[in-house]
């Protein structure tokens, strides 16, 4: 299937082509033995005919100079609570969020942010009560309920369509939790722990691997 890495049915929001989709993988079923590779002959719908997409707040830059803890962790609180009513849109809208793997609740997001945001500027937070994980694993689970978190809040946008490429680009590039992203890898890479080395491997895609300009 000629779609995006993460849309197996093409794309959102366009039911009659993600059936259509469907119905060529069940007709699959027909053939008289196996395994069969099929090609599907057709793109996913361009959605809003191209339109770039866009992060439906404009979140401030980070503050370049925010190297203790008390100051990243501010700039990262300030991003959350301006992405906070986009979150609750989509989780209207979808009836659902991918937030919870580290066992704390939306409600705890910015429990979450504290402990990335401290850890990542050289702090030793305590793990959040009622965590399912010990550190340094929870970060890594606290790491994906945040990405959770902001990839929702971004598409609540009425209207537009983004691409994983364009969330991915947005969130490592022009957010604070980008940089609190690179902070926790680099502090967990530099650490002699081996259990930090081995989660720090977890938190940037290999394209995003060397620190994006801002």
């Amino acid at each position: 299937m000629p779609f995006e890495l993460g849309r197996p049915f093409g794309a959102p929001h366009e039911p009659e082509f993600q059936l259509d989709v469907l119905r060529a993988t069940l007709r699959l079923l027909e053939q008289p033995s196996g395994p069969v590779i099929v090609d599907y002959p057709h793109d996913a719908p361009a959605g809003d005919g191209g339109e770039p997409w866009a992060c439906p707040v404009a979140l401030p830059p980070p503050d370049a100079a925010a190297t203790e803890a008390d100051a990243l962790r501010e700039a990262l609180l300030n991003e959350v609570g301006l992405l906070h009513p986009w979150y609750d849109e989509a989780t209207r809208t979808l009836g659902r969020s991918a937030v919870g793997l580290s066992g704390l609740g939306p409600d705890a997001i910015e429990e979450m942010a504290a402990v990335l945001a401290g850890f990542a500027a050289g702090d030793s937070p305590a793990p959040p009560e009622g965590a399912s994980q010990e550190m340094p694993i929870l970060l890594r689970f606290l790491s994906d309920d945040l990405k959770a978190f902001y990839m929702e809040a971004a598409t609540a946008q009425p209207g537009r369509s983004a691409s994983p490429t364009d969330l991915s680009e947005w969130l490592f590039r022009d957010t604070v939790f980008g940089d609190v992203l690179y902070r926790l890898r680099d502090r967990l890479s530099a650490s002699e722990e081996p259990r930090e080395k081995a989660v720090a491997g977890g938190f940037i895609p290999f394209l995003y691997a060397q620190r994006p300009e801002r």
